[in-house]
């Protein structure tokens, strides 16, 4: 600063020494100095391509993001995972209790059990049919057994009718603000329990149909078939039916495999607990979020770019984040501009080196042209519309007009792209006194 203010004070004695006898044309050069001297910059080459400034936070990539939930009403009896923990997928966070899971489970292997009892039942019956003691079915048990299935199935699909047309009504007068959620989900679970009988109905009906055609053919041919062989069939039939039944509603509860009268809540994906909203011996509904994971190795950055720059950026382009000393690129740009500040959102998508954090501010420099090399000054040594000032051989700072290109202003340069060679000296600190003196 005391360079410069003694640079101010000549000039300035300069300027009252000569006010009054002022040429009509001002000089084109000034007298060289050791402190002139001492602020002169070089002009350089340097890489220079056209950017678009933007600002923006950083935000998580909601595909790396992942939420775990019960998937049933039910307790919680351990947690093992809490907040900031790095997580696998598949690793345990808590345990569940649930009444509704384990009555589900009951029913799978009860129905595992009737099967199996009912696969070896057939397969006796069959080998005593090989050896001529048979027991035999007349067509009239059959008939009634359609019979019943077709009455089954006719119930089922009234029962569905009313019971869909229940769930409409409530769902329009959820909608309306009458009903409630609950009310709403006790009619859509109605709806489902029918819909499920009446394909177990479907099925029914279709084997007794099979059975009666079977049976008439047998009593037109005077063929003799054993009831019991028939009577295992069916058996083993109902009960594959319902094990299946069971093992797909275990599957929507998320459940593969039961320890004991629990089960185990798994983390999805890999990653950080960010969040955990549950603790030992608490009651959960399906609908609560119990924890919430992170991959934080990947992450959003969320540009507003104003609306002179909109026809200049396409999704592609390289983003370079000088805050940071990393790179990026576009992958998406809003269709609609946000409310307020009438800026389009940009979305650049970033690698985290392990030390970025969700909710940072940065700045960002869109690269939207080719590279190309041309010198570079320092702001401060261009004044005006493109006036520098050129040490020449015999040490004077002579004026010189330069054509100016871009500028970079996270680092205070501009390029000149016509009008000086590299190496050349031009004065820095002070040109701007020089300039307003009217040394030009």
């Amino acid at each position: 600063m005391g360079i410069v203010a003694w640079l101010l004070t000549a000039i300035f004695c300069y300027w009252l020494g000569h006010r009054g006898s002022r040429p009509s044309a001002p000089p084109s050069a000034t007298p060289a100095n050791p402190v002139e001297l001492s602020l002169t910059v070089t002009a350089t080459p340097r890489v220079w391509q056209d950017t678009v400034l933007a600002t923006g936070n950083l935000t998580a990539d909601p595909d790396r993001q992942s939420q775990v939930g019960a998937p049933a009403t039910g307790r919680i009896t351990q947690v093992w995972a809490k907040v900031g923990d790095h997580v696998r997928p598949g690793q345990s966070l808590a345990r569940l209790q649930s009444p509704e899971i384990l009555k589900t489970a009951a029913d799978f292997h009860h129905a595992e059990v009737r099967f199996q009892l009912a696969q070896k039942t057939l397969e006796q019956r069959r080998q005593v049919a090989r050896l001529g003691d048979l027991s035999r079915r007349p067509v009239e048990e059959a008939r009634n057994e359609f019979a019943a299935g077709r009455s089954e199935f006719e119930m089922a699909r009234s029962a569905l009718t009313v019971t869909r047309k229940r769930q409409a009504r409530t769902k329009d007068l959820y909608q309306h603000g009458i009903s409630t959620q609950q009310q709403l989900e006790e009619d859509q679970a109605a709806l489902e329990e029918a819909q499920s009988r009446l394909e177990k109905a479907r099925y029914q009906l279709e084997v007794a149909r099979e059975h009666r055609a079977r049976e008439e053919r047998v009593a037109q041919s005077g063929s003799i078939v054993t009831t019991k062989i028939l009577e295992a069939e069916t058996e083993a039939a109902l009960a594959h039916e319902e094990m299946e039944h069971s093992r797909q509603l275990l599957k929507n509860f998320g459940v593969h495999s039961l320890e004991g009268d629990s089960v185990e809540l798994r983390a999805s994906r890999s990653g950080v607990v960010v969040q955990r909203a549950v603790s030992a011996g608490q009651w959960v509904s399906a609908e609560q979020e119990l924890f919430q994971i992170l991959d934080p190795s990947h992450l959003w950055l969320w540009l507003n770019l104003y609306e002179q720059d909109f026809p200049r950026v396409r999704t592609g382009m390289s983003v370079r984040l000088p805050d940071l000393k990393m790179r990026g690129r576009v992958s998406y740009l809003a269709p609609q501009l946000e409310q307020g500040s009438r800026t389009q959102l940009v979305r650049v998508e970033v690698d985290n080196p392990g030390w970025l954090r969700v909710g940072m501010f940065t700045r960002a420099e869109i690269l939207v042209g080719p590279e190309h090399t041309s010198l570079a000054l320092p702001k401060v040594a261009v004044q005006g519309d493109g006036w520098v000032y050129v040490r020449g051989a015999d040490g004077s700072f002579q004026a010189r007009r330069v054509k100016l290109g871009l500028e970079d202003k996270a680092r205070g340069l501009r390029e000149i792209r016509a009008g000086l060679t590299a190496g050349e000296e031009v004065l820095g600190e002070g040109s701007y006194l020089l300039y307003q003196s009217g040394s030009r």
